[in-house]
């Protein structure tokens, strides 16, 4: 299994995907929808980073970073700046 270390100001997201269940129990899968993508999981982070820790589910602007696929998995690499919050349970 490969890794990806992030570096600097860097944090490295894994892109979540939600999914939408129906009564009917039909799934809906994100993909589908008509909003894009805009939260992950961080996997790492750079030693600049200051607000963010790994395990954090944090919300980002849908263009900003940028993807890459390792192991089949979808990534993102994002500037701490372009983290726009982190979901916090209540």
């Amino acid at each position: 299994m490969k890794t990806v270390e992030a570096i600097c100001d860097k944090i490295v997201v894994k892109v979540v995907f939600q999914q939408e269940v129906r009564k009917s129990g039909i799934v809906i899968p994100e993909t589908i929808k008509s909003e894009p993508q805009n939260r992950g999981l961080v996997v790492s982070i750079g030693q600049d980073v200051k607000y963010i820790k790994v395990g954090d589910t944090v919300f980002y602007h849908p263009r900003g970073g940028q993807d890459f696929i390792v192991d089949d998995v979808i990534y993102k690499v994002l500037g701490e700046s372009e983290i726009y919050g982190v979901l916090k349970e209540a």
